[in-house]
């Protein structure tokens, strides 16, 4: 009987037939492309140049965290005096976003924050920020730039070095630079106050409450839902605010010689501008579910206070701000053509933002049913919101910082109703 053999692996089988020369080979191509440097160049490529993106990038996050925490102390009245004492500030901010804990702050300057001193030219270096410095806005830059935990301020290659003894590593450099100033643009809750009743309870601007409880929190009426915005310096919030009553009120709003002085001349029409008072409803609290409306400095604006009409959009959101506390951000106006005949088309002149607390609201009947909600009592002896009657708003004014990162610094405006912007702009 035949002997019986185990069958072979095909593996075994392909590897008896692998001529004995091929043997190595691997090994010998591998030698070749260290000894021509091709392994170190691949090396080079994937691991220094990576280390040299990462270490940039780390960079530049602390330079774009520094920049536009300055810019904010540049911005806010009770700190602004100490702009350009700001270096262990940033240091902080820049070590922080540094995997390592370190590295270097090379330079904090710019524009309108006091001290700061002017930034050199720019130059095509990557190095610098993107783009050219605002021609009028208030700025700030800051750069950084490596340092090692041993002190050094150059990044060690691992690869490049063995290929170039010379070279010893690469200083690398970041910029970012925050312009801070008042917006010309924004999205607003959809009822504006007018400026006779602005400078009327700020003292021309000049006195401003802190908010109780919430720090000054703004979210979500610019787009920035989640977006904490502190208030920035004022007297103690008041036990009782103001009332503001709907524009042209009779005997109830604030009208003066200062408020209607200087009238515009264009649009022609309407050719009769009254000083801005009292409040009204923007054509946003009706079209929109939110009651939001995004506006310019400038806009000629129609406003509404036709009772039979009050905006149903606009119950939750002032209902909201009753219920937390926190400020809304509106227009101001400072001029209004009443038409007389028609008293559904008030037109309103934009002039700026604001930052105001509502601590109560009467909007008048909405489907039979009073819309009062929260204080109709005002600080002052002087006329108080008449339940049924008056449509009034209570509350105070107060400061405030909104961030923007879409807004180029060109489209900055000038006249400070207490809101200040800060955004990205290289």
């Amino acid at each position: 009987m035949p002997r019986l053999t185990a069958k072979r692996p095909w593996w075994d089988r392909l590897a008896g037939r692998r001529p004995t020369g091929d043997r190595g080979a691997v090994a010998i191509i591998a030698a070749a492309l260290m000894a021509g440097g091709v392994l170190f160049g691949m090396g080079t490529l994937t691991v220094d140049v990576g280390k040299l993106y990462n270490e940039r990038e780390q960079l530049q996050t602390g330079a774009d965290a520094a920049s536009w925490a300055i810019a904010r102390v540049c911005a806010t009245a009770s700190t602004a005096a100490t702009c350009a004492s700001q270096q262990t500030l940033a240091s902080s901010l820049a070590n922080a976003n540094s995997k390592d804990g370190v590295s270097d702050v090379s330079l904090i300057c710019g524009r309108g924050g006091t001290g700061l001193t002017a930034c050199p030219a720019q130059t095509s270096a990557l190095s610098d920020c993107i783009g050219t410095a605002p021609a009028t806005a208030k700025y700030v830059e800051v750069r950084t730039s490596t340092r090692q935990t041993d002190g050094s301020t150059k990044l060690a290659p691992t690869f490049a070095g063995l290929l170039d003894a010379s070279n010893t590593g690469t200083k690398l450099s970041a910029c970012s630079r925050v312009a801070w100033g008042i917006p010309n643009t924004a999205t607003v809750l959809a009822i504006g106050i007018g400026r006779c009743e602005f400078w009327k309870m700020t003292n021309n601007g000049l006195l401003y409450y802190l908010v109780s409880g919430v720090g000054g929190l703004l979210t979500g009426l610019l787009g920035n839902v989640g977006t904490s915005v502190g208030s920035l310096i004022g007297a103690n919030p008041p036990a009782v605010g103001d009332l503001v009553f709907i524009h042209d009120t009779l005997g109830k709003t604030t009208t003066n010689a200062a408020c209607n002085a200087n009238p515009p001349t264009s649009p022609a029409s309407p050719t009769t501008w009254l000083g801005g008072n009292g409040f009204g409803f923007l054509v946003g609290a009706y079209s929109d579910a939110n009651c939001l409306q995004t506006v310019t400095v400038g806009d000629v604006l129609t406003a509404s206070d036709l009772g039979l009409l009050a905006p149903v959009n606009c119950l939750t959101p002032l209902q909201n701000a009753v219920d937390t506390g926190s400020p809304i951000l509106i227009p101001i106006y400072d001029y209004q053509w009443n038409p007389v005949v028609n008293l559904s088309t008030y037109t309103l002149r934009i002039a700026g933002y604001a930052a105001f607390v509502v601590k109560g609201f009467q909007i008048g009947l909405l489907n039979g049913t009073l819309k009062a909600v929260g204080s109709l009592v005002g600080a002052s002896s002087g006329p108080q919101c008449t339940i049924l009657v008056d449509y009034c708003l209570n509350g105070y004014f107060t400061q405030a910082i909104i961030p923007a990162p879409a807004t180029s610094a060109g489209s900055l405006g000038t006249t400070d109703y207490g809101v200040s912007l800060i955004t990205r702009v290289g």
